[in-house]
């Protein structure tokens, strides 16, 4: 199952995601309105993306009194439905990594996270440094793997001054 995975290396804390996202769900440009968040550290220099991890048993969808945050196995998404919401927060509150977020929009709060725009995430496309991808997970570590073990071995025949291939 494919997940929004980000390269923290890579983050530049730009916000683009956060606008594109807000721009495709609320049509307007507000990164408040996004349901990517991004996290900065200004003082050290760190930023980075935080969406919503779609938690294999997630606990937003298992404490809804509601049943309005649901699986939809077409996206493989953890998805809120906004018409059974009644706005209790208790997914806010159980959330792991501060993903699900509150919004007013016309005139009433709305909780909305990620849905990974039913299955074509458009933070990926715009990313321009790159940091998030839309991926299946073993793959990234086996990418990530196999690209530092190639690494390794180029330094190996350096140290042992073995000509490269």
């Amino acid at each position: 199952m494919k997940k929004l995975i980000i390269d923290l290396g890579k983050c530049t804390g730009c916000r683009t995601c956060q606008n594109i996202c807000a721009l495709v769900h609320e049509s307007e440009m507000n990164h408040e309105w996004a349901r990517i968040q991004v996290a900065k550290d200004d003082k050290n220099g760190i930023s980075v993306s935080i969406p919503c991890s779609q938690c294999d048993k997630a606990p937003c969808v298992e404490v809804c009194p509601m049943g309005a945050n649901a699986y939809v196995t077409a996206t493989a998404a953890n998805v809120i439905n906004p018409d059974k919401c009644i706005g209790c927060q208790m997914c806010m509150m159980v959330c792991p990594i501060g993903a699900v977020s509150k919004i007013e929009k016309d005139g009433r709060k709305v909780i909305i996270k990620c849905d990974l725009c039913s299955g074509d995430p458009q933070c990926v496309k715009y990313c321009e440094p790159k940091a998030i991808r839309f991926d299946e997970p073993q793959e990234v570590v086996d990418k990530q793997s196999n690209a530092f073990s190639e690494k390794i071995v180029l330094l190996i025949k350096e140290i042992k001054g073995i000509a490269r291939a």
